[in-house]
């Protein structure tokens, strides 16, 4: 998903890019009980008929469902802030907050685009001095096209505005 806050002038921007997220923690939960609920009911019924260990191992697949929901609504729970100003361009990862940053000034700040990246989609980079800045990995395809025309509108705005 990416959301677009405009800045101080049709050159500057905040840039917020986050994962698809359609069910979210609540919805995994009603995911998890509903299947647990079932899950539940048929192995009680057959250890009524004597098959204990299907109860068990009920248990441990419901145990491990719940992990890998838990690991990827917190993987989807990532975002990725870009705010560039007429100054720098600032990167920020993280969670429910910035846990790298990265700030570049602008005016040496390069967009780089490498077809075929990651399952062939366009890798979307930000570079400067040497050093490059993944942004967008997990954007479905229709968001990255809007990531890249969005970074295209603000680069030519910027060259108009300050050249």
């Amino acid at each position: 998903m990416l959301d677009v806050v405009p800045g101080e002038n049709a050159a500057c921007a905040r840039l917020i890019l986050q994962p698809n997220n359609s069910a979210g923690w609540k919805g995994n939960r009603i995911f998890l009980f509903t299947v647990g609920g079932v899950a539940l009911t048929i192995s009680i019924a057959f250890s009524f008929f004597g098959a204990l260990p299907i109860l068990a191992f009920c248990g441990l697949e419901l145990a491990l469902l719940a992990g890998m929901l838990r690991m990827v609504s917190k993987r989807c729970a990532s975002q990725e802030v870009i705010l560039i100003t007429p100054l720098e361009v600032c990167i920020e990862k993280g969670m429910a907050q910035p846990e790298r940053t990265w700030t570049f000034p602008r005016w040496y700040t390069r967009i780089i685009l490498v077809e075929g990246g990651r399952n062939g989609h366009i890798c979307v980079m930000i570079a400067c001095k040497g050093e490059e800045v993944e942004i967008g990995a997990w954007l479905a395809e229709g968001d990255r096209k809007a990531l890249i025309a969005t970074l295209r509108s603000l680069v030519a705005h910027y060259q108009h505005l300050y050249r």
